[in-house]
């Protein structure tokens, strides 16, 4: 969450879109989201142990 919370200002300077955890899609089985993509690939440099699904949780509760 501190990392979702730290990296969400950067974000909507940088980026035209959203950052929430975006729909889930039943062709992929998983939610599609740049956002969410951006801030696992940071959170797995700092523990390798962090899931995509982790991530989409976190973006849930980050509020907008």
């Amino acid at each position: 969450m501190a990392l979702a919370l730290a990296f969400r200002p950067y974000w909507l300077r940088n980026s035209p879109r959203p950052f929430t955890a975006g729909k889930y899609s039943a062709k992929t089985k998983q939610n599609e989201s740049y956002a969410v993509e951006a801030v696992l690939l940071i959170a797995q440099k700092l523990d390798p142990n962090i899931t995509r699904a982790n991530v989409v949780t976190v973006l849930r509760e980050v509020p907008t």
